[in-house]
């Protein structure tokens, strides 16, 4: 609810460099570029079986994005890797 008001355009500089501002941008362009999608679903898969990156790649707001690209046509893909985490 913090971010239903319009921000400025002088202010919107300082929202996007905050870290979840941030976060969220770039799983946005992420999701709308198919082929980024597929290749960052890639690279989860690649990782996963080392504990120390899966342990980075949670706190970097992994689930939220397979959760996010459950709705576009990498989702059976998301999906599974939901599933193995």
């Amino acid at each position: 609810m913090q971010f239903q008001y319009h921000l400025p355009m002088p202010t919107n500089a300082e929202y996007m460099l905050q870290k979840h501002a941030l976060a969220t941008l770039s799983q946005m362009i992420m999701l709308q570029n198919l082929h980024l999608t597929r290749e960052v679903l890639h690279f989860i898969e690649q990782h996963l079986n080392n504990h120390y990156s899966l342990y980075k790649l949670k706190n970097s707001g992994l689930i939220e994005f397979l959760i996010v690209a459950l709705n576009t046509r990498n989702g059976e893909r998301a999906l599974a890797l939901l599933l193995s985490i």
